[in-house]
């Protein structure tokens, strides 16, 4: 049964990590951290019958598969969220218990608040671990109101009122503070969203408090035309590219899936965007996205090899 879930996990060739290790070696390497959301974003859609088999313990050989064979800069390791909506995330707070126990590596660990009760309920734990915290909003005012049942104004003001929360806190450290926006070029209820009105979404939340802001392309239809004018009127508005996120979705029903990732990824790749969001399952996506079928996220190996392509194209020049 428990390669139900093992499946999913695609390990590394020895070539492959040569390759890799071949691209960090490079002097003109894009500058880049990546942001593993195989234990939240890449759990939370799989079937009921594999939760039992997502015991913390499996999340705990995981992590550490993760970590010693990926090394990414953040791990994202489950969320704060009713039992109703994801019982797979029911163990957050002990598998973060167990995690720090035994911890001794320097990833930033993440997990998801997805509201302000969320946030006081987790911090009335009084975990003293360096846990930083992502929220979620949406360029979809309908997504919104059917994923999290608050409007995009109520929204914000949950996000403020965390943001007071945090300040009252008395923290030994500094939490990373990152903002996931849904719908990201397109919405699975409104379908395509204006750019300009996605800039403007952009631009406003870059002034609040995140270190940051991931761009979700709920669908997995971001095409590399929309993600290029959208970072070029970006430039323009003087938007913090340190800041700006991406987390693409496979679209494993479209034969010119992996080319649109490519070409999506060239694009931020020359516009120097440093977060990229990556699972090491090719399994998850947003419930109400998925219908047929699943919409995994980006994988290391899908990353390495844009990121191979890219380099190569300088070294023809």
């Amino acid at each position: 049964m428990i390669s139900k879930v093992m499946n999913l996990i695609k390990p590394y060739s020895n070539k492959h990590m040569n390759n890799v290790k071949n691209i960090l070696s490079c002097s003109n390497i894009p500058k880049f951290q990546l942001f593993d959301t195989s234990l939240r974003d890449g759990l939370q859609t799989l079937p009921i019958e594999s939760h039992e088999l997502a015991s913390t313990d499996f999340k705990l050989n995981l992590y550490n598969e993760i970590y010693h064979t990926r090394s990414p800069k953040y791990i994202e390791v489950g969320s704060i969220v009713s039992p109703k909506i994801f019982p797979i995330f029911n163990d957050t707070i002990p598998f973060i218990n167990h995690l720090f126990k035994n911890k001794s590596d320097k990833s930033g660990i993440f997990i998801l608040i997805p509201d302000s009760k969320k946030m006081d309920f987790f911090l009335q734990h009084n975990i003293e671990y360096p846990i930083h915290f992502s929220f979620i909003t949406s360029f979809s005012e309908t997504f919104q109101q059917k994923n999290i049942h608050k409007t995009l104004l109520e929204t914000d003001k949950e996000l403020n009122n965390i943001f007071s929360m945090l300040q009252k806190n008395n923290f030994r450290y500094k939490p990373i503070l990152k903002l996931y926006i849904s719908c990201f070029n397109n919405c699975p209820l409104e379908g395509k969203i204006d750019n300009n009105y996605i800039v403007d979404k952009i631009a406003q939340y870059s002034q609040l408090p995140f270190d940051i802001i991931c761009l979700s392309d709920t669908c997995g239809t971001l095409l590399e035309n929309d993600m290029s004018n959208i970072l070029e009127s970006c430039e323009k508005q003087n938007i913090d590219f340190n800041k700006i996120g991406i987390h693409l979705h496979n679209n494993i029903n479209s034969n010119e899936n992996e080319q649109r990732i490519q070409n999506v990824l060239k694009v931020c790749f020359k516009k120097n965007i440093v977060h990229y969001d990556v699972s090491l399952i090719e399994h998850g996506g947003c419930p109400l996205a998925i219908k047929n079928h699943q919409l995994p996220n980006l994988t290391y190996k899908q990353f390495f090899e844009a990121l191979t392509i890219y380099i190569k194209s300088f070294q023809k020049k």
